[in-house]
């Protein structure tokens, strides 16, 4: 056991003293100082299960899983990226001493790994010469970020992972000095444009590839350190994208986080792999959307001149409300445009009525995104509150979801569920008259599809009320 460990901290000393990308390769340990106490003869072994086995990149998924975070280990198709931020808790200024670590499985089930020096800090230009914001330089608060990273232009430049999808925790950091503080008291959320990017624009053929120092290139960013890691990122974040949607999860933690694999620093029985929804609201909502090619896959439907969605759609995402989502369907191979199409409608509407937390049975749930998708975050607000008035409940019918539609939502939904979704049901048709207006071409398919999602929401809460 003492020439294995020792073995270990020879390739680490070798991996991580020359800033090398990693491929396959086991992830450091803190480096031993002088005063670390000796290695004992003997360390018990531990049996760890199937779910805790990532690769080289096992000691970061224990650290991510052991910080309460999700690890994406899904099966059912390869790319399914983990983007690990890992910050030097103890940081030179102005110097790329942080990591990125991106982890998937490939089609060959085996864990591949990349790790690249990295900074998570801002350069000296923004902290110290020009700040950008009154209070401060911006230094991401650790966290996990679900799906709000989209491959974008970086300040209309080049594509990087831009966070357009929802906030992020910042601390500001203002008195100008070479320390970087991260003190609670100055605590923001909100969208400040936390972008994963180069170093610099990696597309205009001039740039250097490596950087000493952080300098410029980033106000508070996670940046690469090297142009060519960057490019090596991107191109999986790109085959990602075919696969997953544009919607990509950030998580960052500290050095200090990391679990030596070989502790028991964490109860790894306890612990195992999250894998993402299987996105069975998403799914329902395509089903009840889609117009099928012969072959079964989505298919490309042009929209009748007065629908209002555009021109043409798949599986309802359409080219007026999600002409980016529609791009990226149209362009990938058929047979992942399900996939697709489910993950997309059920975080789309999610991120509107920031339902992802909220206790609801799987019908509910359904049924209220259902009507997000068809008459957006507004008209499922009033739809819902005025289903919950229906019902005698004390909310504010003003097509705004709060805290207060949520929480009563979550009361109905456990006290009378049936009741629930026949009010749902009845409040769609109410909102179309009044909101909407009755088209006579629409109301027959109209009437079905709230019927359907009726039918379908009770089966589904029926299923679950049975295990």
């Amino acid at each position: 056991m003492v020439f294995l460990l020792t073995l270990l901290r020879l390739i680490v000393r070798e991996l991580f003293g020359r800033n090398r990308t990693i491929h396959r390769a086991p992830l450091p340990d803190p480096a031993p100082t002088p005063s670390d106490p000796p290695e004992p003869p003997e360390a018990p072994s531990i049996v760890k299960p199937p779910s805790m086995d990532f690769g080289a990149a096992t000691d970061v998924a224990r650290a991510v899983l052991g910080k309460g975070y999700d690890v994406f280990a899904n099966n059912s198709q390869p790319y399914n990226l983990n983007i690990v931020g890992i910050r030097d808790a103890s940081p030179k200024f102005d110097r790329f001493g942080c990591r990125l670590v991106q982890f998937w499985k490939q089609e060959d089930g085996e864990w591949h790994v990349i790790s690249v020096p990295f900074t998570t800090y801002p350069g000296e230009r923004y902290t110290r010469r020009k700040l950008l914001n009154p209070r401060g330089a911006m230094i991401l608060k650790p966290g996990q970020y679900r799906n709000i990273y989209r491959l974008r232009k970086h300040r209309g430049l080049y594509n990087a992972l831009c966070q357009d999808g929802g906030p992020v925790n910042v601390y500001r950091d203002g008195n100008k000095d070479t320390v970087y503080d991260l003190k609670p008291n100055t605590l923001q959320s909100g969208n400040f444009g936390a972008n994963i990017h180069a170093p610099e624009n990696p597309d205009d053929g001039i740039c250097r590839d490596v950087y000493d120092k952080i300098g410029a290139a980033s106000a508070g960013c996670q940046v690469t350190k090297s142009v060519l890691d960057f490019l090596r990122l991107r191109d999986e974040w790109k085959k990602a994208k075919q696969i997953w949607g544009n919607v990509f999860t950030y998580t960052l933690i500290e050095d200090t986080d990391l679990i030596d694999s070989s502790s028991e620093q964490v109860n790894i029985a306890d612990v195992t792999a999250e894998t993402p929804s299987d996105y069975a609201a998403g799914r329902a909502i395509v089903d009840l959307e889609a117009r099928r090619n012969a072959d079964g896959t989505l298919k490309i439907y042009k929209l009748p001149e007065n629908d209002g969605g555009g021109k043409y759609e798949i599986a309802g995402i359409n080219d007026r409300y999600h002409p980016e989502a529609l791009a990226d369907l149209r362009a990938m191979n058929p047979e992942r445009r399900e996939e697709y199409a489910a993950r997309y409608i059920e975080e789309y509407t999610l991120r509107y009525t920031q339902l992802d937390e909220a206790s609801l049975k799987p019908g509910t749930r359904f049924s209220v995104l259902d009507s997000t998708f068809n008459r957006g975050p507004g008209g499922s607000a009033w739809i819902v509150q005025d289903s919950l008035r229906a019902m005698g409940r004390n909310v504010r019918r003003d097509g705004k979801w709060g805290p207060r539609t949520r929480a009563t939502l979550e009361k109905a939904d456990r006290d009378t569920p049936s009741l629930l979704l026949q009010k749902l049901r009845d409040s769609r048709e109410r909102y179309e008259r009044e909101k909407v207006g009755y088209r006579s071409n629409f109301w027959k398919g109209l009437v079905n599809r709230w019927n359907k999602v009726h039918e379908i929401a009770e089966g589904m809460n029926s299923n679950t009320s049975k295990l």
